[in-house]
């Protein structure tokens, strides 16, 4: 009886996970094509918007976080569409989301640094805006916030408010998203 109760546990949430995998699925190169073609057209090397650029993004070899923030971007706020028509088919999109979510899912064991995109609860209306990066140190918490809207940023170390990112150890952080934090502090 145990065994065929485990059966049915394991069929049920095989089909589960079935249900929510999309019936289309992109090969890296789609993935780069669909990313250069509606992501790259506004976050360029020359006009990083919100410090970001994915010229140079590859689904073979993806940064999480960055994977993460696009996923927030594309699920959140339609950013998909951003660059115009054609936009691509639901069936695509869903298949870029999910293998964005495969992307975000790993995570460097050697690195201490989270990062998330989240609205920002000053500018609400504007989408998801707000790059949050945070580690634990021994000597407590790093939180670095960059709003990209805006390009105002607030760093906190041990629970103090500090200006000075020259006492945080930067390692761990992917370059795409020292490259967002440079922008923001730089200003």
């Amino acid at each position: 009886m145990k065994i065929l109760l485990g059966t049915i546990v394991l069929a049920v949430a095989g089909a589960s996970v079935m249900a929510q995998q999309p019936d289309v699925a992109l090969s890296v190169a789609e993935q780069n094509e669909l990313t250069h073609k509606r992501c790259a057209v506004c976050h360029t090397d020359a006009k990083p918007l919100g410090g970001l650029s994915l010229e140079h993004f590859d689904a073979d070899q993806p940064d999480p976080a960055i994977a993460r923030m696009m996923l927030v971007k594309i699920t959140g706020d339609g950013a998909i569409s951003a660059a115009g028509m054609p936009v691509p088919s639901p069936e695509t999109r869903d298949a870029f989301v999910a293998a964005l979510a495969a992307m975000a899912s790993h995570t460097s064991p050697e690195s201490r640094w989270t990062v998330d995109l989240l609205v920002d609860p000053l500018t609400p209306n504007r989408g998801h805006s707000l790059v949050t990066a945070r580690t634990e140190l021994p000597s407590g918490t790093v939180l670095l916030q960059c709003n990209g809207a805006s390009r105002r940023a607030a760093m906190q170390v041990s629970g103090t408010a500090s200006t000075s990112p020259s006492s945080v150890n930067f390692d761990g952080l992917s370059a795409p998203v020292r490259a967002i934090l440079a922008w923001c502090l730089a200003k």
